[in-house]
């Protein structure tokens, strides 16, 4: 079963999902990834990191890590905070072209065109990777594939943050 993605977007709505798009319309605000440094940070920087980012920075370093790979990051909001206030390393990934203007921010550690269901990881000893809301994106199997390709290449922690907290009306809403 895939979780369906239930935003209603404000430019060219349509089943299939353009994330390129997306990421370059200003109208799509929570998507939209800004053309200048400056703009994403205008966007990103938040004066208090949020309870859920500061919890997810406490368990990576209480489990002795010291890099982060995100894998489908998107426009990387959370991936910026967990940069700002902890001393991770800090590499975020995804596979639109909008991977390339991230890219030239010169914010994060690294910053990699990635197709998570065909490239290898480019992991490290000590590298926890973050799946943050790609839930919507994969059906079960695809998601079982990413799963094992990250368990046979050693990972030993997987941080997987959910699009929606599973709740009984949400499952309802798949088999709608």
């Amino acid at each position: 079963m895939k979780v369906k993605h239930f935003s209603i977007f404000n430019v060219n709505p349509s089943k299939e999902i353009n994330w390129n798009n997306l990421r370059d319309e200003e109208l799509e605000l929570p998507y939209y990834l800004p053309d200048t440094r400056e703009k994403y940070l205008l966007k990103v920087d938040v004066e208090n990191a949020s309870k859920t980012v500061l919890a997810m920075i406490d368990r990576f370093q209480k489990l002795g890590y010291f890099k982060l790979l995100s894998l489908g990051s998107g426009n990387a909001q959370t991936e910026y905070q967990i940069k700002k206030y902890s001393k991770l390393e800090v590499i975020v990934s995804d596979n639109t072209n909008s991977i390339e203007r991230l890219k030239t921010y010169n914010i994060f550690n690294d910053v990699l065109s990635i197709d998570i269901l065909k490239d290898d990881f480019p992991l490290e000893e000590k590298t926890i990777v973050l799946l943050h809301r790609i839930d919507t994106e994969f059906d079960d199997n695809e998601l079982k594939l990413i799963f094992n390709k990250l368990k046979n290449t050693g990972v030993k922690h997987i941080c997987f943050v959910p699009t929606n907290p599973f709740a009984l009306n949400i499952l309802l809403n798949e088999f709608k």
